[in-house]
């Protein structure tokens, strides 16, 4: 559990042993190590972001605590959630989105230009619109599966473990404090599961992950059979809840292609290609006919019959947000937002279509031998790493040098290498350090002042505490966010 004071012990994630061990050492060392506080730097956003599990996932997050609290509240899980709280959830989340663009001053990025302040005013609009349809889509189709099958225990609790320990205590025993009373100098290994559950019929413990991605491909969903985040997050749940978690699955919330519209020139803007945003359309021909809405191009009813929204038909690929609200949905009640009214009406009329919005990968068994494993790996990276940083302090020491010095960088680069895989996800997504990897002016040498970069807030409370003890003072919103680019994105 998380400590009510800074740690001064070794702290590391799951995305730290990854980012250095499948993708690059020295990626590594920028984003977590590097700069006067030794928290790292993350490039400076200076686009506007697109959603990611960042905003998508607070709003199951935030449905299922409801359900916690209720629970606690009255001695009883509540079989059903208002629809009053799935709307309270979206704005949640609508809201942490939108307090990033305005951190970032995005919509001052058109400048002058009234059609580009336009294009990111839409774009703003349609990200919005993806966040509600994707917890509306969750809250429909899954929710009342964990709320019949499951006893919702925990939600995005704080983990540490510690490993590798000097104390005498032992690996995997007692809380941080514990240890560093007894001036431990152990590794303390920090998790946040999701969600942790218990399944009715048996009593057994469930760890879930939510994770948005553009398409749920297939090499997408076998890859978590042997993940290194459950590996890593079951432990810290385990020792908390004194349970043995048997279980593991995922919540695919999926959010469609990001491309240009079919048929369009190159200079057409991109859009996220999802009938959750842009359904096809058919407006009234005649006084006192209805408006038609239809998922995709060839769709299939509830009853399994296909047929086609098309031209001919008077169908046209239509932004959810463009149209009058009661011309579109005649009779949609006041306290109904359009994207609550298509989300009902595309579980209910075409399930086959919603099922596309939600991808659950698993239940997969616990990998038991695999655990141990996983820990004796991540200590043996670590006991690295702190080898590779106090050899870095001793030459910095030693020469009077530091970050953007040439010969600190020079030596930096004969300790920590670089893997050069420098896209990643693909020429389009760049490693975010390319400036301080491959720089074409000097304003690597001062990244933050020269405002490429900006400090590493860290993830998890722990941590965070750690590096405000130490003088870091936290300016959230501006750095470019892990899961800007996830997986499953790249063509």
């Amino acid at each position: 559990m998380a400590d009510d004071h800074p740690t001064q012990m070794w702290h590391t994630s799951r995305s730290a042993f990854e980012r250095g061990t499948s993708y690059c050492p020295f990626a590594r060392y920028v984003e977590y190590h590097a700069g006067p506080f030794g928290y790292g730097f993350q490039r400076k956003a200076q686009s506007l972001p697109l959603v990611t599990g960042t905003y998508t996932h607070a709003g199951p997050t935030a449905i299922l605590q409801w359900v916690i609290d209720a629970r606690q509240h009255n001695g009883v899980q509540p079989d059903a959630v208002p629809d009053d709280v799935v709307r309270w959830a979206c704005e949640q989340a609508i809201e942490k989105y939108k307090k990033v663009i305005h951190t970032r001053g995005v919509l001052t990025y058109g400048g002058d230009d009234p059609e580009a302040t336009r294009r990111l005013e839409t774009l703003v609009t349609e990200q919005s619109y993806l966040i509600e349809g994707l917890i509306w889509q969750w809250a429909l189709q899954r929710l009342p599966v964990y709320l019949r099958d499951y006893v919702i225990v925990a939600v995005e609790e704080e983990e540490t473990l510690v490993l590798d320990c000097t104390c005498g205590m032992g690996d995997r025993v007692g809380d941080v404090s514990d240890h560093e009373s007894r001036g431990c100098l152990g590794i303390v290994l920090q998790s946040r599961p999701d969600l942790i559950a218990s399944r009715r019929s048996d009593g057994a413990y469930g760890y879930v992950e939510f994770k948005t991605a553009g398409q749920a491909r297939k090499t997408w969903a076998d890859s978590w059979e042997r993940k290194q985040q459950f590996l890593m997050g079951i432990v810290g749940a385990e020792r908390r809840h004194g349970v043995e978690i048997t279980h593991t699955w995922v919540e695919g919330l999926i959010k469609g292609k990001r491309q240009r519209p079919w048929g369009s020139d190159p200079e057409t803007p991109k859009i996220q290609d999802t009938m959750l945003c842009y359904p096809y359309y058919k407006p009234p021909t005649v006084p006192g006919e209805l408006s038609e809405w239809r998922p995709q191009y060839n769709y299939i009813d509830r009853d399994g019959l296909e047929y086609t929204a098309g031209r001919k038909e008077g169908y046209r690929k239509t932004a959810l947000w463009e149209i009058p609200r009661l011309d579109a949905f005649p009779g949609i009640p006041d306290e109904m937002s359009v994207s609550e009214y298509w989300s009902k009406v595309l579980v209910e009329e075409y399930p086959f279509h919603a099922a596309k919005c939600i991808s659950v990968i698993g239940p997969l068994p616990k990998q038991r031998e695999q655990i141990d494993k996983a820990l004796r790996s991540l200590v043996a990276e670590e006991k690295l790493w702190q080898d590779r940083l106090w050899r870095i302090y001793e030459f910095a020491q030693a020469n009077s040098v530091e970050w953007g010095d040439d010969r600190f960088m020079q030596f930096v680069e004969s300790v920590v290498p670089r893997s050069w895989n420098c896209d990643p996800f693909g020429p389009d997504h760049p490693c975010p350090n390319q400036p301080i990897c491959h720089p074409v002016t000097d304003d690597w040498r001062d990244p933050v002042a020269r405002e490429l970069f900006v400090y590493r807030v860290p993830h998890h409370d722990p941590e965070k505490q750690q590096a405000v003890s130490r003088g870091l003072v936290p300016h959230e919103g501006w750095g470019q966010e892990d899961e800007e680019v996830e997986e499953g994105e790249a063509e």
